[in-house]
């Protein structure tokens, strides 16, 4: 998140806290990374994943 400061905002979920929100967001595992660009989802990556393939799934978004 430091090497897009300013281009993207990061947040997390508490799964077990916002159970309600967690399933509407159809959060199935963990970890889930959901990216939204004007309000919606754009892409998805459910499961662990390097880094180099997080910076592919979003790039193209920035």
């Amino acid at each position: 998140a430091q090497e897009y400061a300013g281009q993207l905002k990061v947040g997390g979920l508490d799964v077990t806290k916002y159970e309600q929100l967690a399933g509407r967001l159809d959060v199935v595992s963990i970890p889930t990374l959901i990216l939204y660009k004007d309000g919606q989802e754009v892409d998805r990556l459910v499961g662990a994943a390097p880094k180099e393939k997080i910076v592919e799934m979003i790039k193209p978004h920035l």
